[in-house]
């Protein structure tokens, strides 16, 4: 999207400025300000200057309506030249001192000048700035006095003591095509680039910069720093967590699969930040990743790197949001394939779109054909999927402080313990992906307020303000540190999986583990079971493998030692023998109507269990 900010400016008020009625009251002789920018198209120094406007003001008016007539195609060349002068006769008008009276007047641009501008423009562009109709015979309807007078204007000055028909010469002037110079640091550019590539044009063929400051220097810092923090811990809960429930155990489950799938779409979220600061370290000479080496120019789908990086994030994001949702309800493990396979498709569908600009911090899907990429491959079904979780999470959490009073008898504060890592995980995560799914939307529809911030900046440096206008000041700084807070936060949040006893049971009874540290000569556990042969029968409650039951017994014995210890068993794991699950339910403080009850309430609870249930 490119930042057109001047479009509709010149349009509404260049008709109203173009043509000041002469008030005499109050009125001065000015020497004309230098730094204006219809200084170099006026042959005469002293301007006309009344009570109801001054020259700061004129200054800002021929400003913005420099930068609306810098669009005028370059094929249009003498056109531009006589629209210019025009505009800056009518705006800038020569002052006439009446010797007789001593009152000053304007002189209005002659009939001509604007004969040449009807004859060198094409209706099209004339009709962008008056939409209703334009001729050069217009009368000024307060003084009932021609616009564009062909010799002179004729005032009636015997209110003041003066002739009621004082002549005043108007103005010719010479149209010329002056070399505009962007002042610094903008950049000027071909309009043929700014039209064919990803950058930002805010004053004729002046761009931003790339890259623009948009928060001080404290600010960036601590970005960074929370970043890399952050990212940096996800990653190693992610590594460990994929470790320790995808490749360690024995045999998994469903809900440890989706743990993984959790891990790995954090992982490509740490991947396209890392994909950012791996580009920064080999480009040392650039300050901002979105930058590429043409000046002005940021990145978009032309540049692989975008390319990469915008497709790691939306896996990152649409996925984490996707799978948290999946876990909070604990879909069909035949779901999940098919999970992945939507998730792929709707990150590769935009790839063409992915972009970056001044608010973003990286490459995502571009704002541009009425946002349908945005909606359709990313917002729909994140919000959708958000939706489904509030759902999920607001029934386990019902669930889980039913749970919690009925434990209440038991005196352990261990299964307390468990359950509120349950509800304490599921409303940070459900905050998380609330505010980092709603926060893209929110700057979206309220990009006005990014575009007011920049034209005030390039306002004051199209004024000669230079280093005094400092940066561009960007609002909601708190709001846009908590977005990539809580979008780095999530891998960090993978720490709560690690609270449970069976994680530990995981490495001690690991096969695989014990095959790998015994390459190196270190015992774990006990003896290493042997692979299954083809003729071993295994189902989802069986161990995998008739050699190990004796082993299995001996664990189901330790198992059913620990849970006395504990009071009770919340649930029974796909992963558990049956063995063990006939037994899964010891409850010996409570008496046999107590023990119904709390059965029935354990049986139905889907989202909170010690053993990774939330």
């Amino acid at each position: 999207m490119k930042l057109n900010f001047f479009i509709f400016i010149f349009c509404v008020l260049l008709p109203q400025i173009i043509f000041i009625d002469a008030l005499i009251d109050n009125a001065t002789c000015e020497p004309i300000d230098p730094s204006s920018p219809c200084a170099p198209y006026l042959n005469y120094d002293a301007i006309y200057v009344n009570a109801t406007y001054n020259q700061a003001i004129l200054n800002i008016t021929a400003t913005l309506a420099f930068g609306q007539l810098g669009q005028i195609p370059s094929v249009l060349n003498q056109c531009k030249a006589n629209a210019t002068l025009i505009f800056c006769l009518s705006t800038y008008q020569k002052c006439n001192e009446i010797q007789s009276v001593s009152i000053p007047v304007p002189s209005r641009p002659c009939h001509s000048v604007c004969g040449n501008v009807l004859a060198s423009c094409p209706p099209a562009v004339i009709e962008i700035a008056y939409p209703s109709g334009f001729s050069c015979d217009l009368n000024d309807q307060e003084l009932n006095l021609p616009q564009f007078p062909e010799t002179s204007t004729y005032y009636n000055l015997t209110e003041f003591g003066g002739t009621n028909n004082e002549s005043v010469q108007c103005v010719n002037g010479e149209a010329k095509t002056i070399a505009f110079e962007c002042p610094h640091p903008l950049i000027q550019l071909p309009y043929a680039t700014i039209e064919n590539s990803n950058t930002y044009p805010v004053y004729q063929n002046c761009v931003l910069p790339c890259p623009v400051q948009v928060y001080t220097d404290k600010q960036q810092n601590n970005k960074f720093l929370t970043e890399v923090i952050c990212f940096s811990f996800s990653a190693f809960m992610s590594v460990f967590l994929l470790i320790t429930f995808g490749v360690l155990p024995n045999k998994t489950n469903h809900r440890w699969l989706i743990i993984v799938y959790i891990c790995i779409t954090n992982l490509s979220l740490c991947a396209s930040y890392a994909i950012q600061e791996a580009n920064l370290y080999y480009k040392t000479h650039r300050t901002d990743w979105r930058c590429t080496d043409d000046p002005g120019r940021y990145k978009d789908h032309t540049d692989s790197t975008c390319q990469l990086m915008g497709f790691f994030f939306n896996v990152g994001g649409l996925g984490t949001i996707m799978f948290l949702t999946l876990y909070s309800f604990d879909f069909f493990l035949t779901m999940n394939m098919r999970m992945w396979i939507f998730i792929i498709f709707m990150s590769l569908l935009p790839m063409k779109q992915f972009s970056s600009s001044v608010v973003s911090s990286g490459c995502w899907i571009g704002s541009g054909t009425k946002m349908f990429y945005q909606y359709f491959c990313f917002y729909a079904p994140a919000y959708f999927s958000t939706l489904l979780m509030v759902i999920f999470i607001s029934f386990s959490t019902y669930r889980l402080f039913k749970m919690t009073i009925l434990f209440k008898s038991l005196n352990d504060r261990r299964i307390l313990l468990l359950n509120l890592r349950s509800i304490v995980f599921l409303f940070l995560i459900l905050f998380c992906v609330v505010f980092t799914s709603f926060y893209p939307l929110y700057t979206t529809y309220n990009d006005e307020e990014y575009i007011e911030a920049i034209a005030v900046w390039v306002m004051c440096i199209m004024q000669g303000g230079g280093d005094t206008c400092g940066h561009i000041q960007f609002k909601g700084y708190g709001l846009r540190y908590l977005n990539f807070f809580t979008m780095a936060i999530i891998g960090v949040l993978l720490f709560f999986f690690t609270i449970d006893p069976l994680v530990l049971q995981i490495y001690r009874e690991s096969s695989r583990l014990k095959r790998f540290l015994n390459l190196f000569g270190i015992k774990w556990g006990g003896q290493i079971p042997s692979a299954p042969n083809s003729n071993t029968n295994t189902t989802s409650d069986s161990s995998g493998s008739n050699n190990n039951n004796n082993n299995n017994n001996n664990n189901n014995n330790n198992r059913k030692s620990f849970r006395k210890s504990r009071g009770v068993s919340i649930t029974a794991k796909k992963s558990i023998s049956s063995s063990e699950s006939s037994n899964s339910i010891e409850m010996n403080p409570l008496n046999e109507s107590q023990n119904r009850n709390l059965e029935s309430s354990t049986t139905t609870l889907t989202a909170a269990a010690t053993n990774n249930e939330v």
